[in-house]
């Protein structure tokens, strides 16, 4: 076993498979893939002005969630 992927959702129900994934990999010297799907929604209106602020609030969301994971 060379990468073991792990989903999460940085809720406290997915850290005991964090904990379990991170022992699984020392032990058998894998590497891990973490795995976070995030749908952030595009507003109906079509707008230049609107386009800008999702462009801004889309990297936002996108930085919290590398956080997280970090």
């Amino acid at each position: 076993m060379e990468k073991i992927l792990v989903p999460t959702d940085f809720s406290d129900n997915s850290k005991p498979g964090l904990r379990f994934a991170i022992r699984l990999a020392a032990r058998n010297k894998s590497q891990l893939v973490f795995i976070n799907v995030h749908h952030i929604k595009r507003p109906l209106v079509l707008d230049s002005d609107k386009a800008v602020s999702f462009e801004e609030f889309r990297q936002k969301e996108i930085d919290k969630t590398q956080l997280k994971l970090e």
